[in-house]
């Protein structure tokens, strides 16, 4: 190969380096340009944060030109929460819990969004997963959720030689949300241990629970928790054991006890006029052009709050706001028939939607959502949805609704009070004639028992009278 072919082949490939160089730069800037989160600790590191110690976190949210946050329906948020349990600790730049504990600094440095979150005052049911979520939008493209994680593992536990129970996000939680009891065991990887959890419920008994625990390992510390989905209002007085056996004979169990759980009960719907509750469903007649009223009615302990109620309808195979916190829809329902009623005093709040004079077009699906927040200013929180049903027609109205509580107390109509005391009426009238019969083939039978004594009796009279009659004559013969 001469020199000039040799000098154009090393022209070519530092040609096509260049170009790979130049495509993987340009890949790069696209890549450096995508929206993302990236979460840092200020203060040490996640791991076994001292107990009583402030920990910062800082969520930064990277916005490159032609993004935003936030999507069409959907506020514009950056949200920190408990992952578990979903609770809000901050949106945007506001705290959003009670906690006085906890802070939030926001700065901004030209795309990238920081927003720091503050715990001070480190307890041990501080930990826990973390989550920094937010809505990224595009002109060109669909919006996306990001999200980033981080467990916070809680250390200096006030006695290191026994294990630490505790129930995440807090012993006081709202229905239907989620838990994970959880207990921290200092780390000893030479001992073989095994953790098993149980229920201590508020009669005293005690009952296993089956499934085994997730383990998650600090550097001094051993976390062992599960999770309880969904928990109601009877998992209310309930508190967890757990027991840590180690391989070691000479190591006696350890056990725990978390505090005892406090759960708020969701939402009630009642209707007037007087419903009777029938399995899951709520029974009410009303006569066409009468005045419906269905209320959604929760008790709060101190520090939370309603902080929306939305009522809606099934139009067109989907739920339509009809009423908006205060607001009816005039789109939708008529504004003069539709009307909203609230409460909200000490802790007991109710939302009831009224109908006045009532039509067979007011027929439907309805819903009631109900928003409970630990910020009376902001509009988030755990949401609440009632379903229920409403069937008009000439005479009578029902109303039937999922997710009723199965205590309430509700008063009978008056079509099935009239059917129940003529059926109430004929079985008393059929008893009684039975009676009757009964008495009757009595009596029959006693008069029939005194005839044939009165005709022994007369018999055995007169045998004795002839016998005697013989006698005498047999004498005077």
């Amino acid at each position: 190969m001469d020199m000039a072919n040799l000098s154009h082949l090393q022209l070519n490939c530092l040609s096509y380096i260049f170009g790979a160089g130049l495509l993987l730069l340009q890949i790069g800037i696209v890549l450096a340009q995508e929206p993302a989160i990236t979460l840092t600790p200020i203060t040490g590191s996640f791991d076994e944060i001292p107990i009583g110690s402030t920990f910062s976190i800082n969520c930064t949210v990277t916005i490159p030109d032609g993004y935003m946050i936030g999507n069409a329906g959907v506020p514009s948020a950056v949200i920190w929460e408990t992952e578990k349990a979903k609770i809000q600790l901050t949106i945007n730049a506001t705290v959003s819990t009670n906690d006085s504990r906890i802070t939030l600094r926001y700065s901004v440095t030209g795309i990238h969004h920081s927003f720091q979150l503050t715990i001070a005052n480190i307890k041990s049911s501080d930990s826990g997963l973390y989550a920094c979520n937010t809505y990224v939008s595009h002109t060109d493209t669909p919006s996306k959720v990001l999200s980033e994680t981080v467990y916070l593992s809680i250390s200096d536990l006030l006695d290191k030689d026994k294990p630490q129970c505790y129930i995440r996000p807090g012993e006081v939680i709202l229905e239907d949300l989620s838990i994970s009891p959880t207990c921290l065991v200092t780390r000893n990887d030479n001992i073989d241990k095994m953790v098993r959890w149980s229920v201590l419920l508020p009669n005293g008994s005690v009952e296993s629970i089956l499934n085994s625990p997730v383990k998650v390992q600090g550097l001094n510390y051993e976390s062992y928790h599960f999770a309880i989905d969904a928990i109601k209002a009877w998992d209310d007085g309930m508190r967890y054991i757990c027991n840590v056996m180690f391989a070691n004979d000479d190591m006696p169990m350890q056990s725990c006890t978390t505090d005892v759980l406090n759960v708020i009960p969701g939402p009630e719907l009642t209707a007037i006029p007087g419903p009777e509750l029938i399995g899951d469903h709520l029974m009410v007649d009303a006569d066409v052009g009468e005045t419906l009223s269905v209320s959604a009615r929760i008790e709060l302990p101190s520090g939370f709050y309603v902080s929306g109620t939305t009522w809606s309808k099934i139009i067109d195979g989907e739920h339509q706001p009809i009423i908006d916190n205060d607001a009816i829809v005039d789109e939708l329902v008529d504004p003069n028939r539709f009307s909203i009623e609230k409460v909200d005093l000490n802790g007991l709040y109710s939302s009831t939607m009224k109908i006045s004079d009532i039509q067979s077009s007011d027929s439907g699906h309805y819903g009631c959502y109900v928003a409970v927040s630990s910020n009376p200013d902001i509009n988030i929180g755990n949401y609440y949805l009632r379903l229920f049903q409403i069937t008009v027609e000439h005479g009578s109205r029902t109303i039937s609704s999922t997710n009723m509580p199965t205590t309430q107390k509700a008063k009978m109509s008056s079509q099935r009070r009239k059917h129940l005391t003529s059926v109430k009426l004929a079985t008393g009238i059929t008893i009684v004639i039975i009676i009757l019969i009964i008495i009757s083939a009595y009596v029959k039978h006693c008069r029939r028992l005194q005839r044939a004594k009165q005709e022994t009796a007369g018999n055995a009279s007169a045998r004795a009278s002839a016998e005697k009659n013989g006698n005498i004559n047999l004498t005077a013969i």
